[in-house]
């Protein structure tokens, strides 16, 4: 399998924690997402609260300073890396047309 990546929000200078609205919803675990970019593998992201996804299922997530349209691969509670606070939310997809 492909090295995994995560879309990580990165700390302001001096501050050890994450900027807000970027930790996992209370259920935890992380989504590996698949974006429509030429990458090595699915990248890392948060669940949103409340919304049960599956593999396929699509979320919108950030990637730099553009927000894109990913399918779910996997939907698992806890994998190793990057630290779970540190994940950036994936959220519900734009409606067509948006």
């Amino acid at each position: 399998m492909p090295h995994r990546r995560a879309s990580a929000a990165r700390p302001a200078p001096g501050n050890p924690e994450p900027p807000a609205g970027t930790a996992p919803g209370p259920q935890g675990g992380r989504l590996s997402v698949l974006l429509p970019l030429p990458l090595e593998g699915p990248y890392d992201y948060a669940p949103s609260p409340g919304r049960a996804l599956a593999p396929g299922d699509l979320v919108r997530v950030p990637l730099g300073s553009r927000e894109l349209t990913g399918a779910v691969w996997e939907a698992e509670g806890t994998r190793p890396g990057i630290a779970a606070a540190r994940l950036r939310p994936a959220g519900p997809p734009s409606p067509p047309g948006a």
